[in-house]
């Protein structure tokens, strides 16, 4: 079982809710191609503050490679 396999694995046995998005290598010059799943604090079992989000990155054979906390900034500014 792949590295990727088990958090899928064990998210779903805990009743986390994820998302898994895709990355080609040109998208992400850091980790290349591959794929990242992600909690979303405010859904089914992920709490925190609302707009932070974490990352588990993993690489084309699927071999965990790097995990990140991150917040949404969301601006209501208007460019002309």
């Amino acid at each position: 079982m792949t590295d990727q396999q088990k958090l899928i694995a064990l998210l779903t046995e805990w009743g986390v809710e994820f998302n898994i998005t895709a990355r080609l290598s040109h998208e992400c010059y850091k980790f290349g191609s591959g794929i990242t799943i992600s909690c979303v604090a405010g859904t089914n079992k992920v709490s925190g503050y609302g707009g932070f989000i974490t990352d588990f990155i993993f690489d084309e054979n699927e071999k965990f490679v790097e995990m990140g906390a991150w917040e949404w900034v969301v601006t209501d500014k208007i460019t002309k």
